[in-house]
């Protein structure tokens, strides 16, 4: 069972979800909204161990999915990385109704935002 975690801060809150099946419970919250196209922003490290799971679950959201994989080091945590997801965005059309999910740990969070 998934658990959630409400963070609050003092410009934006956000949940996030841990525990098992916390993929799926992420599917769910977001098919809740009205989301236009969803970015996977992914530490590699869980490309390599869990790319079908990941695939295979984020193929139940009711939008667009994209994937943006990261070498989760800190020299990423950068503008020139962070630019490159920008890019990323802005090439595929993303706009207020898209969502951006971070699948990792720290670097990917602070990366994805």
């Amino acid at each position: 069972m998934a658990k959630v975690i409400n963070v609050n801060l003092s410009d934006k809150c956000y949940p996030i979800i841990i525990g098992n099946d916390s993929l799926s419970k992420t599917v769910q919250k977001i098919n809740d909204l009205s989301v236009s196209k969803c970015l996977l922003i992914v530490d590699q490290n869980l490309i390599k161990y869990h790319s079908l799971l990941i695939r295979k679950t984020f193929a139940l959201l009711n939008c667009k999915v994209y994937s943006f994989p990261l070498i989760a080091i800190e020299k990423n945590k950068s503008l020139t990385q962070t630019e490159k997801i920008y890019k990323f965005l802005s090439d595929n059309s993303f706009d207020r109704n898209s969502i951006i999910v971070a699948l990792g740990g720290g670097v990917t969070g602070d990366i994805a935002g």
